[in-house]
């Protein structure tokens, strides 16, 4: 016997609805069975499953400050003084 179910009506941005569709068709999920994971969570975590934050608190990175790495047979490339000597663990498990 089926779970009886209620109806949530909402009302959303068309483009937001979309891309929230083409995201859960390649996840496998329609709208409703994403939206009840999303209340689920909710309540597993008494409150919004996710960080809220301010935008206004994150500041603005312009994209020619973001590096992208180059990936290369050797591995990926980044840059020196990404290199942080403390963390020897990452310098052990990728030394030759």
């Amino acid at each position: 016997m089926a779970a009886a179910t209620s109806t949530i009506n909402l009302k959303v941005d068309p483009e937001v609805k979309e891309q929230a569709k083409r995201v859960f068709d390649e996840l496998g999920l329609d709208m409703s069975t994403a939206i009840n994971l999303f209340l689920r969570q909710a309540i597993r975590a008494n409150g919004i499953p996710f960080p809220l934050i301010n935008s206004h608190q994150l500041g603005y990175v312009k994209p020619s400050q973001v590096y992208i790495p180059r990936i290369t047979s050797a591995g990926v490339v980044v840059p020196a003084d990404w290199d942080d000597p403390e963390d020897d663990i990452y310098d052990a498990a990728f030394s030759d």
